[in-house]
């Protein structure tokens, strides 16, 4: 035994080695997948409130009408659980409309968003810091756009607010290991906007010291190590800004949770040198577990859990691939962006369970009506994208218009009572034009159909 021992000593060492090393590129890859999903997601947010915010901006500046603002606003169906209130402020800083009533009424003419757009004649989102409000006791940040008059003056400020743990529930979904976090921070005030595990109360008011300050300068995205400037921390960091958005996120693991996976794998490798046999039976295991981890990995990175399609990484990736090949051989491409219409009205009155089904049959019809070159992807929500290699412009459009058919004629799922759910979707349809290299490019231009045919009317294809 004692001549075993040292002659599986250094082996034992280097295997020890060995697996912590992979346990940290496994475990930074995923919270890099975790980085990226919540960067995109914090853009889609903050996208979607951006929409009201223009909405209610352009409504007001047409009718000038606080009344029929005020019926504008209630009209609009925000999601409760990420938006709180939208409220116009005039010049003075006086808040003049409010979506919900308790609002907070004093003068804004002393905040930070006020003054930023009094003074920066620019159309520019202004993302504010963390707030508790004064009725409700919740936190929560605001994001507003300057309210500009004909001829360019300041005419007040339009303001959403949004619910930093509706950011925190999504990265509950995302971190990695007990000790794990996530926080979504200003680029430019450094402070708090959302943050798992919560922080102090005064965490959110005080700008963050950290080293990521340094490496942002350098790269819009990228790993370091240091403690936290929030908890004090030891983690590694992965972080990646928000595209468009003076923001940016940032996912950590601490090295103990490493060395508690790695310590887990090494125990059968231990085990199994008390005898040469074992050891050869047990480090077989080892890697088979090793190879299905892996693939489970890679299954996670590129296809959609509830769909079992490809997901937005994967899709981009695709896209990518094929304007590559496009460009290569001098083929057609085409891209189809589609959308449920009405979909939260499905979740609303038959319930999440039955939106999912939706969701998995629309999936399924797409893909039976596609060639195999094809690639059938979910963007996100209830958006599907469908690459069309070697595709024209009016064959993308009879796809199209045969997917839209399928669907409306087809009851979509079932309900849990029993009930048929009958959906539509809105089609936006873009092929790739000479001198276009990016697949982002002709992505955007569907996008923006799909835009005209849900603001036309719906259940219908419109062509970028």
């Amino acid at each position: 035994m004692l001549v075993f021992s040292l002659l599986t000593a250094p082996g034992w060492t280097w295997q020890r080695s060995r697996i912590h090393a992979d346990g940290l590129e496994r475990t930074t890859h995923e919270a890099q997948i975790a980085t990226d999903a919540s960067a995109e997601h914090t853009r889609r947010v903050i996208s979607q409130g951006d929409t009201y915010l223009r909405a209610v901006r352009g409504y007001y500046l047409r009718t000038r009408s606080l009344e029929e603002n005020r019926r504008f606003v209630a009209s609009l169906a925000l999601d409760r659980t990420t938006f709180g209130s939208i409220q116009l402020i005039d010049t003075r800083g006086s808040l003049i409309l409010a979506s919900e009533e308790g609002s907070a009424s004093d003068n804004a003419a002393e905040r930070q968003f006020f003054r930023f757009h009094q003074r920066t004649p620019a159309d520019i989102i202004h993302i504010a810091e963390v707030e508790m409000g004064r009725l409700t006791k919740k936190h929560y940040f605001r994001i507003t756009r300057r309210i500009s008059n004909p001829d360019g003056s300041f005419g007040g400020v339009v303001v959403l607010s949004v619910d930093p743990q509706a950011f925190t529930e999504y990265f509950r979904q995302m971190t990695t290991g007990a000790r794990g976090s996530a926080a979504l921070l200003g680029a430019r005030d450094h402070k708090l906007r959302a943050r798992l595990p919560e922080p102090l109360l005064q965490a959110w008011q005080t700008p963050v010291q950290s080293v990521l300050w340094n490496a942002l300068t350098r790269s819009a995205t990228g790993t370091y190590r240091a403690p936290s400037g929030v908890d004090g921390v030891d983690r590694h960091f992965v972080y990646r800004t928000v595209r468009d958005l003076p923001m940016v996120v940032v996912t950590g693991f601490a090295p103990v949770d490493v060395e508690r996976r790695a310590a887990g794998r090494l125990l059968p490798f231990t085990i199994g040198t008390l005898s040469a046999l074992a050891f050869i039976s047990l480090l077989a295991a080892v890697l088979t577990v090793i190879y299905r981890q892996r693939h489970d990995l890679e299954t996670l990175a590129t296809t959609d859990a509830l769909t079992d399609i490809a997901n937005r990484r994967q899709t981009i990736a695709t896209g990518a691939h094929e304007v590559a090949r496009t460009l290569r051989y001098a083929k057609p491409l085409s891209v189809l962006m589609i959308d449920i219409d009405h979909f939260k009205v499905v979740n609303d009155t038959w319930g999440h369970r039955t939106g999912d089904r939706v969701l998995q049959s629309i999936a399924r019809t797409m893909q039976s009506m596609v060639r195999d070159q094809d690639s059938v992807g979910r963007i996100g929500g209830e958006e599907f994208a469908v690459i069309l290699p070697e595709t024209t412009l009016p064959g993308a459009q009879a796809i199209a218009e045969r997917m839209r058919t399928a669907i409306q004629a087809t009851s979509a799922a079932t309900s849990d009572g029993d009930q048929a759910v009958y959906v539509t979707v809105s089609v936006g349809v873009a092929t790739l034009l000479p001198g276009e290299s990016e697949f982002d490019t002709v992505l955007a231009r569907a996008d923006e159909a799909l835009y005209r045919a849900k603001t036309s009317g719906r259940n219908r294809v419109v062509t970028g």
